[in-house]
């Protein structure tokens, strides 16, 4: 080989050192930021796990206040409350069926002896319907109310309160 040629070689060799310097200089600082990067998602990761987690804890004690709120001043006949998926529930019922669902608002099994629970059928039940227009409103203003102290309780999970709401008409501008 000539002079020339072992020049050309030597400095074609050169630039792609340098370019390798480069690539490895940009290649590190991308891997740095790369580890950054993804210390900063399990740090998020983590946050949203605890996050997620107060807001089960939260909707629980939402679902409990709403449930202990609508039986103490309502009489309101609530089967369960619980949190569910991040969200609230409440299952009740507006109004009595009879003496029996008047008087034990949250049992669902009657304890009363047969005759005694057949007479509430063929009684109570005729009676708590004309009786039910004047309850069922008052059940109303009760459970909106339990939901908006709810809601001044835990006003960071208020779309988790209100989102499931069995009754959610009764609800419109809290």
């Amino acid at each position: 080989m000539d002079t020339e040629n072992k020049r050309n070689l030597i400095d074609e060799l050169s630039i792609l050192t340098i370019q390798n310097e480069i690539f490895y200089k940009k290649n590190k600082e991308l891997v740095d930021k790369n580890r950054e990067l993804l210390e900063e998602i399990e740090e998020l990761r983590a946050t949203l796990n605890k996050m997620q987690e107060y807001t089960e804890v939260a909707c629980d004690a939402a679902a409990w206040f709403i449930h202990q709120y609508l039986v103490k001043y309502g009489q309101i006949s609530v089967r369960q409350s619980k949190e569910k998926f991040g969200t609230v529930r409440v299952y009740c019922s507006l109004g009595y069926w009879g003496f029996y669902n008047l008087l034990n608002p949250s049992h669902i099994y009657v304890r009363w002896p047969k005759w005694l629970y057949a007479l509430d059928l063929k009684y109570g039940h005729p009676i708590m319907q004309v009786l039910n227009k004047l309850i069922v409103p008052y059940h109303k203003f009760i459970y909106r109310r339990a939901y908006k102290k709810a809601i001044e309780l835990y006003p960071n999970i208020r779309k988790n309160i209100l989102c499931t709401a069995d009754f959610p008409d009764l609800l419109v501008g809290l």
